[in-house]
């Protein structure tokens, strides 16, 4: 997955933390509103989970994670991902 969020996102995003478990949490490097990103993503068909609702605190990131997926769908998956994240900000 990591491979795949640099694949299509590139400088877009910051990875915040990786390894720890079947997910990696990052935050889009430019401002945006998560509130639109997650309407988006949903009308999408895409959850998006963020890691304030695990962690409490003022700290966010969006938790990517790839544990129910097929290695094969990984990539088309962040691809539809980084469309809205990169549709939004043009």
């Amino acid at each position: 997955m990591k491979q795949m969020l640099t694949k299509y996102l590139g400088d877009s995003i910051h990875i915040l933390s990786e390894g720890g478990g079947l997910s990696i949490n990052i935050r889009p490097a430019f401002e945006i509103d998560y509130d639109v990103l997650r309407k988006y993503a949903e009308e999408a068909g895409i959850k998006l989970y963020a890691a304030k609702d695990y962690s409490g605190g003022e700290w966010d990131a969006l938790r990517m994670g790839f544990g129910g997926f097929e290695m094969e769908e990984i990539e088309g998956s962040v691809e539809a991902f980084a469309e809205i994240v990169l549709g939004i900000t043009a």
